[in-house]
């Protein structure tokens, strides 16, 4: 008989059905609403199964629809459900968000509430990697208090770690009951996750290190302040990593996705500040949604269904998904593999008319050059770049024209795009705050497969169209912004999609690809083709596709931001000084646009709180910082039009 498949990570605890209205309207205004998943540990299961680890989910729901509706839920998201029990006399615990105001539990009796520690009969926690479990569960009841000792016992004898996450819920329990029955798990656990917040509220503890003073036990301990960011202490150091700035739409989640993109970390074998790194980018996913856990990405294909283990744990019964799944697999197989021999057929007709999957024939004895010869012949081929852009300059600078007047108008500039196209739409993005002083939210940057795409590949992300679509919902994409699509093919689905969506809302639309009449281009009102040929690499778009398409990001970015007063001449007057080096900087712009001795420019820049422009305002017209900042504020921070009004140069 075939070993029993045990999943990387086995998180246990309650999971409940939430009801959300579909829009920002109460519960008692809204008329749609949607039904999902949402409880701590389902949800670290299921980014950890979306981050491609194994994932175990155990519980207990009650004998009805909405929780066959729950499991089958989480299981749709590559879950492991089969040691989950279903309770036919209690029911499945229900919560109804109310926008505005709150959250409604209706939990009390509830199946979740009646674990013990038979829960985890027959189930094997030895053998997983890290068990994961949360403080919410001991609020619950006495058994399910039972079954969390029983797990600590457990995971304590053997070699697996046990993460704990304190998730201290007011709602459940107050502070001062609370506060030793989490230190105690805390204490006994291998990872411990925290809020700064909920340390002060049940410990007193006011800072990290006093957490730590406090929690000594733990191997690990990741201490998180919201949107500050985070510090583990361990055996590898003390080390804090900042949090990810991004627009939040709904913070309920959060907590649970930073957790999964860490211990998802853990178990790749990741570093210390890699691993609390990865907990910050899998937050963003979940902040940006409206939902619990962010909508999954399409796999290209399909998780393998696990046949070694097909017996229901005690009192359950095999969900409706997975009795599907396997129907599927053993009468569906000739017909999907005759659909996916077509469709292979049909994307390789499509790639060998792009000219950037073509074969630069002059290079097939590459592998055989000197590596002077190989520079040499890469650096010729990076020099054709610079032409390629030049050809479509005019189109670059109407585009630009367009993306001001709707910047103008309040709207924002939003680059979308999948692998090495997606990831320098990110960079760019990422790189216009510090450097012209804006928002952060005036240009943002999307990856298909989210955050942890841009440093790992996500399979599938960018042939779901939908999701380009579902991506733009998500920031709330309106008719006054600009959607600047970018595929080297053209022919990318998520990008497509995300086109097309901003189309319907009457957004601004740009592409920007590498071979002509492409797909993308046909979607946008400013198509941006640059025709680069045949890579050095055959069909390794990130070499000359990827430097054309950053070149034309330089420009859209840059030049947007000259057009918005964002510098002086060619000198950047918004750059934000956060460091050192910044500060020197602000201070020669300062110098050289009022020939100010460095003294003078130091002063002035303290005296107007690091403003560069309301320094150089103040300098060359003798106005008072206060006033130079009216003056500038009249003229909608153009400092050239300030000058003009205030000196008249």
């Amino acid at each position: 008989m075939a070993e029993l498949h045990v999943p990387d990570l086995i998180a246990i605890g309650e999971t409940m059905v939430v009801i959300a209205p579909t829009t920002a309207d109460s519960l008692e205004e809204a008329r749609h609403f949607a039904l999902g998943a949402g409880g701590a540990e389902s949800n670290v299961a299921i980014h950890v199964a979306d981050l491609g680890h194994g994932a175990a989910w155990v519980s207990a729901v009650g004998d009805d629809a909405l929780g066959r509706r729950l499991v089958r839920q989480v299981a749709e998201r590559g879950v492991d459900t089969r040691w989950l029990t279903v309770d036919s006399d209690a029911p499945t615990g229900v919560y109804f968000k109310d926008p505005g105001n709150g959250v409604l539990y209706y939990r009390s009796g509830s199946a979740a509430a009646r674990m013990s520690a038979a829960t985890l009969d027959d189930i094997p926690l030895e053998r997983a990697s890290i068990v994961h479990i949360s403080g919410i569960t001991a609020a619950l009841s006495k058994s399910c208090n039972t079954l969390l000792d029983a797990i600590v016992e457990r995971v304590g004898a053997a070699d697996t770690l046990l993460s704990f996450d304190v998730n201290f819920r007011r709602g459940l329990w107050d502070a001062a009951d609370a506060a030793p029955r989490l230190l105690e798990l805390a204490q006994r656990a291998d990872i411990v996750l925290v809020g700064l917040d909920e340390a002060e509220m049940l410990w007193g503890t006011a800072t990290a290190n006093d957490v730590r003073g406090l929690i000594a036990a733990p191997a690990r301990l990741i201490v998180k302040d919201g949107d500050v960011g985070a510090t583990e202490f361990s055996a590898e150091g003390t080390v804090f990593v900042p949090a990810i700035r991004t627009e939040v739409i709904d913070a309920v989640g959060a907590g649970d996705a930073f957790a999964a993109g860490y211990l998802a970390a853990s178990l790749a074998g990741a570093t210390t500040k890699e691993r609390v790194e990865a907990g910050h980018r899998q937050a963003v996913l979940a902040l940006a949604t409206s939902g619990d856990v962010p909508e999954a990405v399409k796999p290209a294909v399909s998780p393998a269904i696990s046949t070694e283990a097909t017996e229901p744990a005690p009192g359950s019964r095999p969900t409706a998904a997975s009795n599907h799944a396997s129907a599927a697999s053993s009468t569906d197989a000739t017909s999907t593999d005759a659909t996916s021999t077509d469709r292979g057929a049909e994307l390789r007709t499509e790639l060998s008319r792009l000219s950037t999957e073509t074969v630069n024939e002059s290079l097939r004895d590459l592998d055989s050059r000197s590596t002077a010869d190989m520079v040499t012949a890469m650096n010729a081929e990076d020099r054709s770049v610079p032409d390629a852009v030049a050809d479509i300059a005019p189109a670059i600078a109407a585009a630009i024209d367009d993306i001001v007047e709707r910047l103008t108008a309040g709207g924002r500039l939003i680059y979308l795009g999948a692998g090495t196209s997606g990831r320098l739409g990110v960079l760019d993005a990422s790189e216009v705050p510090p450097t012209f002083g804006t928002d952060p939210r005036l240009v943002l940057g999307i990856m298909a497969g989210g955050p942890t795409a841009v440093t790992s590949a996500v399979e599938g992300a960018e042939d779901d169209e939908e999701a380009g679509a579902r991506d733009l919902r998500a920031v709330n994409l309106q008719p006054s912004d600009v959607v600047v699509g970018l595929s080297a093919s053209g022919r990318t689905p998520y990008v497509a999609g995300a086109l097309s969506y901003a189309n319907e809302v009457g957004a601004l639309t740009v592409a920007i690809a590498c071979n002509r009449e492409s797909r993308i281009g046909a979607l946008a009102k400013h198509p941006l083709e640059i025709v680069v040929g045949s890579e050095f690499v055959a069909g390794s778009t990130r070499l000359k596709a990827g430097t054309a398409q950053k070149l034309v990001l330089n420009m859209i970015s840059t030049l947007t931001m000259v057009r918005l007063g964002k510098t002086f001449g060619n000198v950047m007057v918004d750059l934000k000084v956060t460091n050192e080096k910044l500060r020197a900087r602000a201070e020669r712009t300062i110098m050289s646009v009022t020939d100010a001795s460095s003294e003078r420019a130091a002063a002035a820049l303290v005296a107007s709180d690091g403003s560069v422009k309301e320094a150089i305002l103040a300098v060359r017209s003798g106005l008072a910082p206060d006033n130079a900042r009216r003056v500038l504020a009249e003229h909608s921070g153009y400092l050239r039009a300030a000058l003009d009004a205030v000196t008249g140069d």
